[in-house]
């Protein structure tokens, strides 16, 4: 798995140096930039410099990356990711961390791209509350996505697949 993680402020940078090591505890190859130059001399050796523009970054990472991670708020993740946005079965997971480690908040892709089970992880190795919103996450439930992900099977009928996470929700079988 490749991630990428874009970091805004100082204490974001060492957020940052803390998950590229981490995670590559874990197999996870991480590459980390900030994106301000102010920060320029806070930079470790795992954090580069943004050069090009915040969209750039975001649309080269949708394309090659299965993880990035936002440290900052969730609107500059919401605002980067919009025009990237296709299909839950495509779009890599996508985490935003607040830049004082607070909270890790699963943004997209929870179930199929793995963002709820990262989330989890980049919590663990930040300290930070996880936040997981998808109600089956919630209720503990049978998520047909999760399933077919967790045993390399493919959905043939997301219509279907909703049917039966909504009829579980319901506590139907």
């Amino acid at each position: 798995m490749k991630a990428g993680i874009i970091c805004f402020t100082e204490h974001g940078v060492l957020l940052a140096e803390q998950l590229v090591n981490g995670l590559a505890a874990h197999g996870i190859l991480c590459e980390a930039w900030l994106k301000k130059k102010e920060y320029r001399s806070a930079l470790p050796v795992e954090v580069a410099f943004l050069e090009g523009t915040l969209s750039e970054w975001t649309a080269e990472q949708f394309r090659s990356k299965d993880l990035l991670i936002f440290i900052g708020s969730t609107g500059i993740a919401v605002r980067s990711i919009a025009p990237y946005v296709q299909s839950k079965k495509t779009d890599p997971a996508v985490i935003v961390v607040d830049e004082q480690g607070r909270h890790a908040i699963s943004l997209l892709s929870g179930h199929i791209g793995g963002a709820n089970e990262l989330t989890l992880l980049v919590a663990e190795l930040t300290g930070a509350e996880p936040v997981i919103t998808t109600a089956t996450d919630l209720r503990q439930a049978f998520a047909v996505d999760v399933f077919a992900t967790e045993n390399e099977l493919v959905i043939s009928d997301r219509e279907l697949a909703k049917q039966i996470s909504a009829a579980e929700l319901r506590g139907e079988k």
